[in-house]
């Protein structure tokens, strides 16, 4: 369950990169109030309301690698767009809609994942296998916290004018870096177990 599991680190990273740089862009650029940024992130929160049961049901139908990947490349381009579009007047709403699909993809590549590194393992090993699995959440939360605002900082201080938008572009690009990564490593890595059946999600063997 190792590749799973790496996986869910790297989809963590980008999770809490794309959630930090957005708070940052929607108080600090936009200069928005904090309930108003709050409220900016309710279509991410739709989307991933309504994206939860259909990434199910597409585990269950293409399986863990092919449904995980896909997430992937719909949380990247999503990012691609926002870190786009991001320094240009009036782009919000543009912006709004790269995060919902960027937020789509994360939680398509969430399900199958989830169910990849807790999968295969005997009743007596599940709480383990979840154990790590939460293990790998919270890693990859610290992870990509660390690793985006060392980016930003760098990048900030290195810019001229616009230095803050630019310094968040960056780290948007490095969660795009962080899915990319996840993309190669399912894709790659993690193969259909031979059982594979419509109601077994995703058996899969590990590289």
């Amino acid at each position: 369950m190792a590749i799973p599991n790496a996986a869910v680190v790297l989809k963590s990273m980008v999770g809490a990169a794309q959630l930090y740089v957005l708070t940052l862009y929607f108080q600090d650029a936009l200069g928005r109030t904090p309930l108003e940024a709050g409220l900016l992130f309710v279509p991410m929160t739709l989307a991933s309301v309504v994206t939860s049961p259909v990434a199910g049901r597409l585990t269950t139908r293409l399986g863990a690698r092919q449904t995980a990947a896909w997430g992937f490349a719909m949380s990247g381009a999503g990012l691609v767009v926002v870190a786009w579009l991001m320094p240009h007047e009036g782009a919000l709403p543009a912006v709004l809609l790269g995060m919902a699909v960027a937020e789509a993809g994360f939680v398509t590549a969430s399900v199958p994942l989830t169910v990849a590194a807790t999968d295969g393992v005997g009743d007596d090993e599940r709480g383990l296998a979840s154990g790590v699995l939460s293990t790998a959440t919270e890693l990859g939360n610290a992870l990509g916290w660390a690793a985006v605002g060392a980016v930003i900082a760098a990048a900030t201080a290195a810019s001229g004018a616009d230095a803050l938008l630019e310094g968040l572009r960056w780290g948007l690009w490095s969660a795009i870096a962080f899915a990319l990564l996840a993309l190669m490593l399912v894709a790659v890595c993690m193969r259909p177990g031979s059982r594979e059946t419509k109601r077994s999600s995703s058996k899969v063997t590990e590289c």
